[in-house]
């Protein structure tokens, strides 16, 4: 979780400590003693507010019994610490929020009272900050910029069709759809501002008031119970931290009777998604950039194509390796091996004595799961069958895999609107169907083939050199695949619509025989990609 993980001297007092500086910080603050359970803070500038029932906090904070106590019940002390944020907020300025963590400047008058939330964004402060970004862009920003992106391919399909402009005329074709469908894409990517509420802890809950900072970890049960959806951003490091445990704990246990979606994602899958859309994109873009007479030009084309494959493949690998990193922590996963900062400092902060969290974080446990061994099984089986469910047996689901291919499409519109362009209507029909073959059949069907590759590669060599190496021989072989692709399709092509029918067939079904989930069942019990998450 938050600022506990983040090794903050003031965050990693246990509750009680924090309430002490509180009580005497409070009424420094007020001139006056705290009277009828009211106190007015002012805090970081923001306008002052008032604090209604805080002797029912200073009551549940005095003695760590009481706390956690309190905290098996996930009920809240009081409406007004429930907070929420906008899920563009933590995004803003490239993601300042999640790149400095709980040591950068305090955001708490970026949330707002809330009595529901639409995620809880679980998430190891040790994990690495821009994938988590690039992750959280792709899923709050991705599906409105795929749409805006295939509306700007429409809108460069017209220009091209009806000759709104010309533009240069040695070129093979003019890439209005692709220009425009990935102008359109970045710009929403980038720009969107997602209204989604969710809880982010280094926004949600007070980074500086140490008084507002333990009611939020006192009320983190029901702040849990009131959020529809956990997003877990996982990582190598999210299952050994304590306070990621006692959220997976609480959210488990909040939602055992009620419908609640539980999300998993690991963090690579941003930078995944991000290099082979860059891959596509860059590839049809040079493609569509060289003139028609000059065939020299294609040389470098094709050792640029490689280079990007071998870009791909490389990270191909490290996503398997993290993967298989995380499987194994999941495999043996003991909360009582979790780690949080008290302990790691022995205990022992600025000569004062720490209570240790682990005791509160399990005492919860045990009154909500019976023993920690079973919420040990709980948490191996909950984790293990949503990302096997969501990621399914190729990394990703079908679905991001066609999202990540969207320049394919773009790029075929302005194929397209050449046709239309030229009336050869007989042409046009042929390639529609050849656009349906490739980017539902063929380029997922390929995508699945490097990433086969890279699982047998993934192996990680001691040598940057030979390494790199590796990543190179992968992408020679991935050419195999690729030309044989290329070769039926063009067997197919010189017998036009007819042709073009026999390949989109054959494409989709074996997309269909790949894709469907009796294949991946079947997967479950061969030893494969799947195993490198599961």
């Amino acid at each position: 979780m938050s600022h506990r993980d983040a090794g903050m001297a003031a965050a990693d007092l246990p509750l009680p400590t924090l309430l002490g500086d509180c009580r005497a910080d409070a009424q420094e603050v007020s001139g006056s003693p705290i009277e009828d359970g009211r106190i007015d803070l002012e805090v970081d500038g923001i306008q002052p507010e008032v604090l209604p029932n805080l002797p029912l906090t200073y009551k549940l904070l005095e003695t760590p019994k009481a706390a956690r106590e309190w905290m098996k019940t996930m009920q809240v002390s009081r409406p007004e610490v429930v907070r929420a944020t906008f899920a563009s907020v933590p995004l803003q300025k490239l993601g300042t929020a999640l790149r400095t963590g709980p040591s950068g400047r305090n955001s708490y008058h970026l949330s707002f009272l809330a009595t529901y939330f639409d995620e809880f964004w679980s998430h190891s402060w040790q994990g690495n900050a821009w994938q988590k970004i690039l992750l959280l862009l792709i899923l709050q920003n991705g599906l409105p910029a795929i749409f805006t992106g295939h509306c700007g391919a429409l809108l460069g399909f017209a220009v091209g069709a009806f000759d709104l402009w010309s533009g240069p005329t040695d070129l093979r074709v003019h890439s209005w759809a692709l220009v425009l469908g990935a102008v359109f894409s970045f710009l929403t990517l980038t720009l969107w501002r997602s209204r989604k509420k969710v809880f982010f802890d280094q926004i949600c809950i007070h980074q500086r008031d140490d008084l507002l900072k333990s009611e939020g970890i006192l009320n983190m049960g029901a702040i849990l119970r009131k959020s529809s959806t956990l997003l877990v951003l996982l990582d190598p490091t999210y299952v050994g931290r304590l306070w990621c445990t006692f959220e997976m704990a609480a959210w488990m246990k909040s939602h055992e009777n009620s419908p609640g979606r539980f999300i998993v994602r690991p963090i690579i899958m941003g930078p995944i998604s991000v290099t082979i859309f860059l891959f596509v994109l860059l590839g049809y873009g040079t493609a569509a950039l060289l003139p028609d007479q000059v065939t020299s030009l294609w040389w470098p084309l094709f050792f640029l194509t490689l280079l990007l494959t071998v870009l791909t493949v490389h990270v191909l690998r490290g996503y398997h390796r993290s993967c298989c990193h995380v499987a194994e922590k999941l495999r043996s996963f003991k909360a009582q091996e979790a780690k949080c900062h008290c302990c790691s400092v022995g205990h022992m902060l600025d000569g004062r004595r720490l209570t240790c969290d682990r005791s509160l974080v399990f005492s919860c446990i045990r009154h909500w799961f019976g023993s920690v061994s079973n919420f040990d099984a709980s948490v191996q089986t909950a984790l293990r069958c949503n990302l096997q469910k969501q990621l399914g047996k190729y990394g990703l689901p079908y679905w991001w895999v066609i999202g990540m291919l969207s320049p394919c499409l773009w790029a075929e519109l302005d194929f397209i609107a050449m046709d239309v362009r030229s009336e050869s209507w007989q042409s046009l029909r042929a390639r529609m169907m050849g656009l349906l073959a490739w980017y539902f059949g063929s380029y997922p069907n390929l995508y699945v083939c490097v990433f086969m590759l890279s699982w047998v590669l993934r192996q990680k060599r001691a040598c940057f050199v030979a390494d790199l190496c590796v990543s190179f021989g992968g992408a020679l072989l991935f050419m195999l695949p690729c030309a044989f692709t290329w070769y039926s399709w063009s067997a197919c092509k010189p017998f036009h619509e007819a042709g073009c029918a026999v390949f989109l067939a054959a494409m989709v079904l074996l997309a269909l025989l790949i894709w469907s989930p009796s294949c991946t069942e079947r997967a479950k019990h061969s030893k494969g990609p799947t195993d490198s998450i599961v």
